[in-house]
């Protein structure tokens, strides 16, 4: 059977066995045209549905807005927002009962948790409807490389259960699906030959992933003379897009390559768009961008109301993200708002014995061209000790290595950080990723989660 004989199924079977789906990524698709008013308009209807249900059946919020008259929640719902607490993760795994509705959306719901970045993910209820947004979501922002519903999507995930498959039913069924997993979570270059045999048999459109991941699986094609065919667009999430990996990427898929944004808790929150631009999805959440000081030119912490969640709605969750926002305008032709950065999260900013936040991209950038460095982690360990860790491709000369580097980078970290901030370079055979393979370029152990 031929490629486009498979697309034309997966299509039809989509369509017959995910009726929601398509339903949800026909409406998105109208909507990403939609007016900044009409999104506004959307937005806020949306929203004031959800203060009304919280009032009404959340007992958390019950308690926390019970102050709040019904007329003004009408006349103004993003002005009521503001006046609900900040919902924080210990919160949220506190108050996990008090959280839950008491409604039959609750029993129209599973529990699921977060990536877990630290190892410790919490738990929440995702409404099941939210599971055929999600996808549709994907779909609209896939669409924007010019992918079309029916054509293969490769998936480099941190799933457990998946398994490498490139013959037989079960093949035959991810063809049918439209998506293909390839399982991230333990791997080493030895796997490689065995992904670029499945991306032979798949022949995706989109690929989908851990940017790690995809990056050091695109220098491994480029260094064995790889080419891969009809790969319309890469996407990015769940970690940080370094600049050296987005060019590794695009030169060996020969596309562009698209950051996007979200978490399990709020998913969908933004995705950079044709021109490069990060477009905010208002229609999905209520996105605040909180001053973390009066400086004007500092980042915010980005604060998230998913407009979709009922079983137990999350207010003002923070997500412990940092960013700007801004209020350019895209050529694309879409009205959603933009973010202007996106620098990771909090616990991935190291701080200077001054106090000050020092952004992650500024370590990162200064592992540009260390080709003999295969991978790299700069951790804070106490307020004056920062380690590097590093896995390195073999070589003999590995201690002359690690003093050139040391001496390269402690005067460029004790002058950012502070004086009394001491540099441990540290050759490892693996640098440890969370449970879900995810990987942490910067680390501020300090402020992990406990």
């Amino acid at each position: 059977m031929t490629t486009r004989a498979v697309e034309i199924l997966s299509r039809l079977a989509l369509q017959i066995r995910t009726p929601n789906v398509a339903r949800h990524y026909r409406q998105a698709q109208q909507r990403q045209w939609w007016s900044h008013e009409q999104l506004l308009d959307d937005q806020k209807a949306k929203l004031l549905a959800l203060l009304q249900h919280c009032k009404a059946d959340v007992p958390y919020y019950q308690q926390r807005l019970s102050d709040l008259s019904p007329e003004n929640m009408v006349a103004d719902a993003l002005q009521t927002l503001n006046e609900a607490p900040l919902l924080t993760k210990e919160l949220l795994r506190q108050e996990q009962q008090q959280l839950k509705a008491k409604t039959t959306h609750v029993q129209r719901s599973k529990e699921i948790a977060s990536g877990g970045s630290t190892g410790n993910p919490v738990r929440f209820l995702m409404d099941l409807d939210l599971f055929d947004q999600v996808e549709a979501h994907l779909r609209l922002v896939f669409s924007w490389a010019g992918w079309k519903p029916g054509e293969m999507v490769l998936h480099f995930w941190g799933d457990n259960h998946a398994s490498l498959t490139v013959g037989g039913w079960k093949a035959f069924r991810a063809k049918l699906a439209g998506r293909a997993i390839i399982p991230v979570c333990d791997y080493d270059e030895r796997d490689f030959e065995q992904w670029w045999r499945m991306s032979q048999h798949y022949r995706p459109t989109i690929i989908y992933g851990y940017p790690s991941v995809i990056a050091n699986y695109a220098a491994w094609l480029i260094e064995k003379g790889r080419r891969t065919q009809k790969v319309k667009g890469v996407f990015t999430t769940a970690e940080m897009l370094l600049p050296q990996h987005r060019k590794l990427m695009e030169t060996a898929f020969s596309c562009k390559v698209f950051n996007q944004y979200g978490s399990r808790e709020a998913p969908g929150i933004a995705c950079e768009c044709e021109q490069g631009n990060i477009h905010l999805f208002i229609d999905n959440n209520v996105v605040e961008f909180i001053p973390e000081t009066q400086d004007s030119a500092a980042l915010s912490r980005i604060v998230v109301t998913p407009l979709h969640k009922y079983a137990q709605p999350l207010l003002r969750y923070e997500l412990g993200d940092l960013g700007t926002a801004t209020t350019e305008e895209c050529s694309c032709g879409r009205h959603y708002p933009l973010m202007e950065r996106l620098t990771g999260r909090e616990r991935d900013h190291l701080i200077a014995t001054d106090g000050r936040r020092i952004y992650p991209g500024f370590f990162t950038r200064l592992m540009d061209d260390k080709r003999w460095v295969r991978a790299f982690q700069f951790n804070q360990n106490s307020p004056v000790q920062i380690e590097l860790l590093l896995e390195t491709v073999e070589s003999e000369q590995i201690e002359p290595l690690l003093q050139q580097i040391s001496a390269e980078l402690a005067p460029k970290i004790t002058e950012k950080m502070g004086s009394k901030v001491r540099l441990n370079v540290r050759s490892v055979e693996r640098i440890a990723r969370t449970p879900l393979g995810k990987f942490r370029y910067v680390a501020n152990r300090i402020q992990d989660e406990p």
